[in-house]
């Protein structure tokens, strides 16, 4: 069992970054602590409801700032020509 867990996780290391890597562990945890309380009937304090808000709160920033990076990135790409010189902007 302890293989199902551990060869994805090297596998998402290897091809993406640390920070995803977290943001994917903090979001399996908070899916077992809801599948324990669904399965076998545990129950949730305000503390642990408490708690998985925040992390679909965290998850939902961390896609929007990786969202608003990639279009900054690919905006400052836009800002060369074809032939390599850089596009001047009046500010």
């Amino acid at each position: 069992m302890l293989h199902l867990d551990v060869f994805p996780s090297v596998e998402l290391v290897s091809l993406h970054s640390d920070v995803l890597c977290s943001v994917c562990n903090t979001v399996k945890r908070a899916i077992a602590i809801w599948l324990s309380v669904l399965v076998y009937g545990n129950e949730i304090t305000f503390l642990g409801g408490f708690g998985t808000v925040v992390v679909i709160i965290g998850v939902l920033l961390y896609n929007k700032a990786r969202h608003y990076e990639q279009q900054r990135q690919h905006s400052a790409q836009a800002d060369w020509t074809h032939d390599g010189s850089a596009v001047q902007h009046d500010v």
